[in-house]
């Protein structure tokens, strides 16, 4: 085992690369783009790593930048897809938009329902993200995307968080098809019998 081997052993894991990160952007621009039109900030979120996030943050990185391909996301929707509920965190504690969406129409609520990521859900939720009025270019509410991936903790959430808000259930998407319909349209029973209880 070489010494730089152990020494990463001894290390707690989320240290692993800060220090190289560290000496990096002293003199790399936290904001470079790669051949992708990805920043290190969208790549540190998409790997789920907080503490490297935090320090490009520190270091003047865009907590809103814009991906420059077609997908147009930005940090926060790398966060969300990759069920990283402190990344997630530490992007709002920098301000996120959490009302930006991608080329879709997703913003980050859609991705944390689609990956069933609860804490990241509720986190979104607590910054002010919508469960009825952000609809994705489809008119899918985060419910009906937690429905269709049968994400039924993220569907509870969302439930719960919306009370007295009877109009979401009657949300249909561009198909016309309520969030209770793509749940049993998706073999997703059990989900689909919450719904029909609210």
């Amino acid at each position: 085992m070489t010494s730089l081997e152990q020494q990463q052993q001894q290390q707690e894991p989320h240290q692993v690369g800060v220090d190289e990160l560290h000496e990096e952007l002293d003199t790399t621009p936290a904001v470079a783009l790669d051949k992708y039109g990805l920043t290190p900030l969208h790549w540190a979120c998409d790997r789920g790593q907080s503490v490297a996030a935090r320090l490009l943050l520190q270091h003047g990185a865009d907590v809103d930048a814009v991906e420059k391909r077609m997908f147009k996301r930005r940090p926060l929707h790398f966060a969300v897809l990759a069920s990283s509920d402190a990344t997630v965190r530490e992007l709002l504690a920098h301000h996120a938009d959490v009302l930006a969406v991608d080329y879709r129409g997703w913003a980050p609520i859609h991705g944390a329902a689609y990956s069933g990521d609860v804490a990241s859900l509720a986190a979104l939720l607590d910054a002010g993200a919508s469960v009825t009025t952000q609809l994705t270019a489809r008119r899918e509410t985060a419910l009906h995307v937690a429905t269709s991936r049968g994400r039924a903790e993220a569907v509870r959430l969302l439930l719960k968080r919306s009370p007295g808000d009877e109009g979401l259930l009657e949300l249909e998407d561009d198909e016309g098809s309520t969030a209770a319909q793509v749940a049993a349209r998706g073999g997703h029973e059990s989900i689909a019998c919450l719904l029909g209880q609210h």
